[in-house]
């Protein structure tokens, strides 16, 4: 007796699992996001590039464009110290 109920309990759960509604249906394809993020990161030919803003893009802007390196300047090398 304990097992039919059991059996029975199983498959009415079985069931109703079945008739849930599917989670992530109303979700946009997987990956579009990460597609939206790369095209509005993309610069393409005819696009204003972004303004610098702030003092310390227009030191580091003059001093590019007179050869200076300053502190606060990447150029490109590892920050970590050997």
């Amino acid at each position: 007796m304990i097992h039919a109920r059991l059996l029975l309990l199983l498959c009415l759960t079985s069931l109703l699992t079945a008739c849930a509604p599917q989670p992530g249906k109303d979700l946009p394809p997987y990956g579009a996001s990460v597609r939206h993020m790369m095209q509005a990161q993309t610069y393409r030919e005819g696009d204003q590039p972004p303004a610098l803003q702030g003092d310390k893009a227009v030191r580091n802007m003059d001093a590019y464009r007179r050869g200076q390196r300053t502190p606060g300047l990447n150029t490109g090398s590892s920050s970590m110290a050997p």
